[in-house]
């Protein structure tokens, strides 16, 4: 069955779907039916609207299974409309989960300075919502996907009773409680995953009293183990922490320590050694991550000594280069990760200016090869 006039060698099943493929054949069903109207004074009807007296209504349903499964194939849902999405927030924590293929958030700080326990998980079809136990309501905590047990482990954070010292995992359905002796309380520190020596590697924070730390963690999926090297960065908080896959060295980059810091530090395993920083932004609160499609790291938005920022910059040949972009607003505070075939994917965070309103967003962002995607 087939529309004639403007849609004239269009099937109807194609046309029900949004294809208009001229091409697109009908299905043998239908095949070798006639086009009809029945006219009533100036307005023609198309055929389906004639039902013959006699029909054998069981042969149609190879028909209505051929429609709906073509309606599918031809469908394109915006992945923005209909879904749930994580409430606006700042402090939130964030990490790739690859054993199963998502993004995975925990809590946070919502517009009203709530401390949030909510798990949700992000891929490009949207938002999901994880109604299960775990870690108890918090903000600032650190999270990084550790490959060679499968899990996410989050740490620390700033919770209603104070600093937590609770190291917790996900295993892609539930939180499970793993250590609770590790390094002392803390929030505001970053962690990332070694992919070398397989091990997550902590550093800094801010602990007791607003004291800022200059400590060095590794967790290898069982245990917490105090580093000691020679040489390290200066204690800092609200600083980045990534893996650099091009040195295989993880990174520490910028913070506030007595100070908004320009420096940058890579970890071979033993100590901390600086490394070249004359083009490196003085930035805290941003985010940090090695984006294998600019192959180098690539850092976003936070403060200056001005204010909340969008610049974006990438790393090359050991320089932060700018690259112009039109993504985006000012933003600190929020988090970003890379997700392999998507691209930097960025979340949540404090927008605008100036500094003393905190305007938080629930805006998922993401950037793919020199062009942004409000998700």
């Amino acid at each position: 069955m087939t529309f004639g006039n403007a849609f004239a060698g269009v099937p109807l099943w194609a046309y029900l779907c949004g294809c208009t493929c001229a091409d697109v054949p009908p299905p043998p069903l239908l095949r070798n039916q006639q086009r009809r109207s029945h006219f009533r004074g100036n307005h023609s009807y198309p055929s389906f609207y004639h039902i013959p007296r006699a029909v054998n209504y069981k042969n149609l349903l190879p028909a209505v299974l051929v429609l709906v499964l073509v309606a599918s194939a031809c469908s394109t849902p915006d992945p923005r409309e209909h879904r749930a999405t994580p409430s606006a927030r700042s402090g939130f924590a964030l990490a790739f989960d690859r054993s199963n293929g998502n993004m995975v958030l925990f809590g946070g700080s919502d517009s009203s300075f709530v401390r949030l326990s909510d798990t949700w998980t992000w891929t490009p079809d949207g938002w999901v919502h994880h109604e299960v136990p775990g870690p108890s309501a918090r903000s600032d905590a650190q999270v990084a996907y550790h490959a060679a047990s499968g899990r996410v482990v989050l740490y620390g954070g700033l919770t209603d009773d104070g600093r937590s010292s609770e190291t917790w995992t996900w295993d892609g359905e539930g939180w499970l409680l793993a250590d609770s002796t590790g390094p002392p309380p803390r929030q505001l520190a970053h962690m990332a995953y070694d992919d070398r020596r397989h091990v997550i590697v902590l550093f800094g924070g801010s602990g007791a009293g607003r004291e800022r730390l200059g400590d060095t963690w590794t967790w290898d999926g069982q245990a917490w183990s105090e580093a000691n090297p020679p040489q390290s960065p200066s204690p800092r908080g609200a600083h980045m922490v990534a893996f650099d896959d091009s040195s295989q060295q993880v990174v520490v980059a910028g913070g506030y320590g007595t100070m908004t810091h320009a420096d940058v530090w890579g970890w071979d395993g033993a100590t901390w050694t600086p490394r070249d920083s004359t083009s490196m932004p003085a930035r805290l609160h941003s985010s940090l991550v090695y984006d294998a499609d600019e192959d180098g790291l690539t850092l976003f938005g936070g403060f200056d000594d001005e204010g909340r920022v969008n610049d974006l910059f990438v790393q090359r040949d050991g320089r932060w280069v700018r690259v112009t972009h039109d993504g985006p607003g000012p933003r600190a505070e929020h988090d970003a990760v890379f997700f392999p075939d998507v691209g930097y994917v960025v979340f949540g965070g404090v927008v605008g200016q100036p500094v003393s309103e905190r305007v938080k967003t629930n805006e998922t962002w993401v950037y793919h090869r020199g062009t942004w995607r409000l998700w």
